[in-house]
C-alpha cells in the first residue's frame, strides 16, 4: 500500500518564509491601526468627571404641622445644617391661609423633583452602580403603584409628616457651583428625585 503525502493548498502558502512574516506583519498593522482608532474615539469623546456619593445621608424629621395656625409669613417647620448646607422645609401662609405647598429647600434654593430618565446621564450610571439596585427598583416601582391607590397624603410625600431622608447620589461642579442629585425617602418609602 502506498500512502501518498499530500499538503493541501492553505499549507503550502503558508510554507513560505516570506509569506509567514507578511502575514504576522498584516497582523500587528491591524490590531495598531484598531487601537489607534480607539485612541482617537477616546480623545474626541471624553468621559465626564463626576462623583457617585453612596455614604451620604441627611435624615429631617418633620412634624405634622397641619392643625397649626400660622401668622403671615414664611416659616421653617424643619431644618438641618449639613456639610453640603442647611436644609429647610418651608411654609408659607398669607392671611392664615397657606398659599401654596410646603416646600424642601438646600442653601435656600429649592429642591426640584425630576423623573429618573430625566436625571443627567452620570447620576444614572451612580444610580446604576450602586448597591442594593434591585431592592431599590423594586421599591421605586412599588412605591409609584401604591402612591395611584393610596390617599393624596402619600402622594405629596414631600411635604408629609414624619422621617424624611435625603441620600446624595451624585455630585458634580458646572461651573456655577455644586449641582446635587438627592434620593428622597418619606418613613422608609421611596418617595422622589430631586435636583437642587
Amino acid at each position: 500500500m502506498r500512502t501518498s503525502s499530500k499538503t493541501s493548498a492553505s499549507e503550502r502558502w503558508l510554507s513560505s518564509p516570506a509569506r509567514r512574516i507578511s502575514l504576522i506583519l498584516a497582523f500587528i498593522g491591524t490590531a495598531l491601526s484598531l487601537g489607534l482608532i480607539g485612541v482617537s474615539l477616546a480623545a474626541i469623546n471624553p468621559t465626564t468627571s463626576f462623583k457617585c456619593s453612596t455614604n451620604e445621608a441627611y435624615t429631617i424629621e418633620v412634624k405634622d404641622w397641619t392643625t397649626t395656625k400660622f401668622r403671615d409669613g414664611v416659616h421653617v417647620l424643619a431644618s438641618l445644617k449639613t456639610p453640603r448646607g442647611t436644609f429647610e422645609f418651608r411654609l408659607t401662609t398669607k392671611g392664615g391661609v397657606q398659599t401654596s405647598d410646603p416646600e424642601w429647600f438646600l442653601n435656600n434654593n429649592p429642591l426640584k423633583e425630576v423623573d429618573k430618565l430625566k436625571l443627567p446621564l452620570d447620576a444614572q450610571k451612580c444610580l446604576a452602580s450602586s448597591a442594593g439596585n434591585y431592592q431599590q427598583r423594586f421599591v421605586e416601582k412599588a412605591s409609584s403603584v401604591l402612591s395611584f391607590f393610596e390617599s393624596p397624603a402619600y402622594a405629596a410625600c414631600k411635604s408629609a409628616a414624619g422621617r424624611h431622608v435625603f441620600k446624595v447620589v451624585y455630585v458634580a461642579d458646572e461651573g456655577g457651583g455644586p449641582v446635587y442629585v438627592l434620593e428622597e425617602t418619606v418613613n422608609g418609602r421611596f418617595c422622589r428625585y430631586v435636583v437642587v
